[in-house]
């Protein structure tokens, strides 16, 4: 959730132009052991390469086939709205993506969590490395789907536990080859206007195709209490859980990853974060895994910090390996030319 670092998030990402700078280094030596090797044909190399360089970018240059994207005004206008609400809560988009997004003018990520000051919820892999809250989220889009107001308990529960304040139904959504869905996008507004029926939700911009609907239940990122609740959908289902854990918001973030909590008197602490296992409490892990980070606690002062030892000195190995990579392989290249005589 740290802008602009997100590649880091995943080792093959963040490493990968060391991979790349490797090949450039193993392919330019290639290139000129064949080319010292076979002097007369220098000029038909120097041609063939310079036609490549020119006909391969050739359609991006000339414009015929470009990767921009165009964001529409009803986009803009909903990420917009969505930041100017102060505060600190998390946004439910519908519907679900699996992993990539496609809509009428995209695919590939999901693009509002780049906009999006507030956490966002979207679903999926992609989404969160917290099985318990893919789970939630989807439970949440079947539900609101079906119109199904019998489980108005359970969603209120899972709604109050994620601090969802807002959900943002993307109508142009699309199905494409590489992103398929499985939903009508009238029904999806129909179950929408169910709940708002009960009460639970409000519509309160209509962006069309984008449809905001507020939340009408107060909650936080940080939740406490002196006893648990259950896990169970079942009990869920059937029982209120603010009358266990309530609001806490003697917080404040630090930094993107530290969070300073004070006038702490409770025996739990819940957070909600969608990387939870990389949370830690004054360098204690969670006490359990739920929708989110359960912490036994002392009432002291503390901070949250999703900065981990073992995750540190592995980037450290990583980096440390990467460049004996890079200083190794034109020692093996100079190394292999001498005793197998290249020229």
């Amino acid at each position: 959730h740290v802008p602009y670092l997100i590649d880091f998030r995943t080792p093959w990402y963040a490493f990968s132009f060391y991979q790349q700078f490797l090949y450039s280094v193993l392919i330019s030596l290639g290139l000129f052991s064949i080319i010292t090797r076979v002097k007369r044909f220098i000029p038909l190399f120097i041609i063939i390469f310079l036609l490549i360089d020119l006909i391969i970018p050739f359609p991006i240059v000339s414009g015929n086939m470009e990767n921009r994207v165009y964001f529409p005004e009803y986009f803009l206008n909903t990420v917009n709205y969505l930041n100017s609400q102060e505060g600190n809560f998390n946004v439910l988009l519908l519907p679900e993506s699996p992993t990539w997004f496609s809509s009428s003018w995209y695919v590939g990520n999901n693009v509002f969590i780049y906009f999006s000051k507030h956490q966002v919820f979207f679903g999926g892999l992609y989404d969160s490395q917290n099985s318990w809250l893919r789970n939630a989220y989807s439970l949440i889009c079947t539900t609101i789907y079906e119109g199904n107001v019998s489980r108005y308990m359970l969603i209120y529960n899972l709604f109050y536990l994620l601090n969802v304040k807002y959900i943002v139904f993307q109508g142009d959504f699309k199905s494409s080859p590489l992103v398929h869905f499985d939903i009508n996008s009238s029904e999806m507004l129909r179950g929408l206007n169910e709940f708002q029926e009960e009460g639970i939700l409000t519509l309160v911009r209509n962006f069309s195709p984008y449809y905001v609907y507020r939340v009408n239940i107060n909650s936080s990122n940080i939740l406490v209490g002196n006893s648990l609740p259950n896990s169970s959908i079942q009990w869920l289902s059937e029982n209120n859980v603010s009358e266990y854990l309530h609001p806490f918001y003697s917080y404040k973030f630090v930094n993107p990853v530290e969070i300073k909590i004070w006038n702490l008197h409770d025996k739990y602490l819940f957070f909600v974060y969608s990387y939870d296992k990389i949370w830690r409490l004054n360098n204690e892990v969670p006490s359990k895994l739920f929708y989110g980070n359960l912490y036994e606690v002392n009432g002291s002062s503390m901070i949250v910090s999703s900065i981990q030892g073992k995750n540190f000195l592995r980037l450290i190995f990583i980096t440390a390996y990467s460049i004996f990579l890079i200083l190794y392989y034109p020692f093996l290249y100079y190394t292999l030319r001498k005793h197998l005589k290249i020229y």
